[in-house]
């Protein structure tokens, strides 16, 4: 289980880039740092950046965006993880805070 918000994503940004484009590129090109882009990332205070700093950057906002709840399909800038560890092959549920809570409630109502 693991909450997600616009901070998080910008805290891994980095973690998360090499790990997609090593993959997709081989390992040595990105952690040589030959890239520009991973290079101006690694650039940022990650503890003060914004969303926008990743988007002008990446040219992509996908990178700490609002995420969806699997439940109510509401966008939120704050869901939790839970289930299986996030895979190629498998997806975590994505939950916000209200469903969470309608689910807490649901769990008490009926003990």
């Amino acid at each position: 289980m693991e909450a997600i918000t616009i901070r998080s994503q910008i805290l891994s940004v980095v973690d998360t880039w090499e790990e997609i484009y090593s993959i997709i590129l081989g390992n040595t090109k990105y952690k040589h740092g030959k890239f520009p882009i991973l290079e101006k990332l690694r650039k940022l205070d990650l503890k003060t950046a914004t969303a926008e700093d990743l988007k002008d950057i990446t040219g992509y906002s996908m990178w700490a965006c609002p995420q969806e709840c699997d439940e109510c399909g509401k966008y939120c800038n704050a869901v939790v993880e839970i289930g299986v560890e996030h895979t190629w092959e498998s997806v975590p549920a994505i939950i916000c805070k209200d469903c969470l809570e309608k689910a807490l409630k649901l769990l008490i109502d009926n003990e």
